[in-house]
């Protein structure tokens, strides 16, 4: 019984080990989705929340100067009441003399009322002053939103370059360290070389592997400051990853005199600042206009009954006109007046701040254009001759003519000239978008949409 229970037992196991094994299926990773600076600016201008917001608030104003037109037309409302008295009282006058009229404790009341005002002290037409001005107003604002989000974008993407390109140079240089590594293995064997060697050699590509590590952290937290920007909540079907070069065309210094002039008219700040103040000059003859008398014409017409509703009722109609002129409001008008007057200093006082802001804007981006300008020159020198300098003390240390501290010291003085071009490149770029920025040169050309706030 024994024996045919173990063959019953053999045969089963030899089964399962010939039937195909079935494996979980794996969930391939989606690939990520690649962008370049323009496919980065043109999602951001599209869904960016900070953005829209800005754009909403021209529709605002748009409703606001609906608003402010409605006040010239006449206004007609319809009325409906009910009175009871604790005495009767005449519901309905006389008419003609000994006429008695109709007497009721309930009175009911129906009719149109109209309105049309005729003169309000230039007020009406100031506040359509003011939401016209808000609007246009609205639309500047929004262009100095979008030309932020773009500056914005600008810095991080060519930010996360960087770290690429600080990145590929620590890869390098952990490359040939590596390399040399055997060589000082092989001349430790050989009794040619310290054991010393050997353990700076991997205090120096620790040290390496520790920026390695730093540098992946910054960029993964640049690319979420990146996604931020462009509005992307995490919920997309693909991760994504910018691809780019830092590339930097010099060109000759522009003109600092020329800028400043170009800057007092494309500037949104500045043209938001002059649309301010004129809006706080318009407040000004709101506040005037209290001071002045106000006509109005008005007509009504309607229907009075007693309770309940009989043959003892009559239809009214009445027109006129009313004007009204303030002689005492203890003090509130001028004060109103005086508190709109410092409104419109406040407003000088910002577009002063503001041009001198510009100026201020113009001659740092122009003295960083220079200095990135000069260090881009004096880095690529560096470079050729920190490379040269790495490769000449590597064939001296592998000769025994040089101590492994000469060659950890031209490796390192490489991959800071590396560095030190990369944050040229970047700071001369960023430069020519601030000064871009600076004279009020739209960063990104305006879509049609876009098109319709001008």
């Amino acid at each position: 019984m024994n024996h045919r229970m173990t063959l019953f037992v053999l045969f089963v196991l030899g089964l399962t080990l010939l039937m195909p094994q079935v494996c979980p299926a794996v969930q391939e990773r989606p690939e990520k989705q690649f962008m370049s600076l323009t496919a980065c600016i043109k999602t951001a201008l599209e869904n960016n929340p900070g953005l829209k917001e800005v754009s909403q608030e021209e529709a605002i104003q748009v409703e606001e100067t609906t608003l402010a037109r409605s006040a010239f037309l006449p206004r007609m409302d319809v009325l409906a009441g009910y009175t009871r008295f604790e005495n009767p009282m005449r519901v309905i006058p006389a008419h003609e003399n000994n006429e008695p009229g109709v007497f009721d404790r309930d009175l009911l009341e129906t009719g149109i009322w109209l309105r049309l005002p005729l003169y309000q002290g230039g007020r009406y037409r100031a506040e359509l002053s003011i939401a016209q001005l808000g609007r246009r107003q609205s639309v500047e604002i929004w262009k100095n939103t979008r030309q932020d989000l773009i500056l914005n974008l600008h810095a991080v993407f060519y930010k996360i370059l960087q770290l690429d390109a600080i990145q590929r140079s620590a890869i390098a240089s952990m490359q040939a360290l590596e390399s040399h590594k055997k060589t000082t293995r092989l001349r430790l064997e050989v009794g040619r070389a310290a054991p010393v060697d050997g353990m700076k050699i991997d205090v120096r590509l620790a040290a390496i592997e520790q920026q390695l590590s730093a540098v992946k952290g910054d960029r993964m937290a640049l690319l979420a400051h990146l996604a931020q920007f462009m509005g992307m909540d995490g919920t997309q079907d693909r991760p994504f990853d910018v691809r780019g070069r830092l590339v930097a065309d010099t060109t000759v210094l522009p003109d600092l005199k020329a800028a400043r002039e170009i800057a007092e008219k494309q500037r949104p700040e500045l043209i938001s600042a002059r649309l301010d103040l004129e809006r706080e000059e318009q407040e000004i003859n709101v506040a005037r206009s209290t001071m002045l008398p106000h006509v109005e014409g008005f007509g009504t017409y309607g229907l009075r009954s007693a309770v309940t509703y009989d043959e003892a009722h009559e239809g009214a109609w009445a027109a006129g006109f009313q004007a009204t002129l303030p002689l005492y409001h203890g003090g509130a008008i001028r004060a109103k007046i005086r508190q709109a007057k410092i409104r419109k200093q406040q407003a000088q006082e910002r577009l002063l701040a503001i041009r001198l802001q510009i100026r201020t804007d113009l001659e740092q981006a122009l003295a960083r254009l220079a200095d990135s300008l000069e260090r881009m020159e004096v880095n690529r020198k560096n470079i050729t001759m920190s490379r040269e300098t790495f490769r000449i003390e590597q064939a001296k240390n592998e000769d025994g003519k040089s101590s492994i501290n000469d060659l950890l010291d031209a490796q390192s003085a490489m991959l800071l000239a590396e560095v030190a071009h990369s944050q040229s490149v970047i700071d001369y770029l960023l430069a020519g978008i601030q000064w871009r920025r600076g004279v009020g040169d739209p960063l990104w050309p305006l879509s049609v949409t876009e098109k319709g706030k001008q």
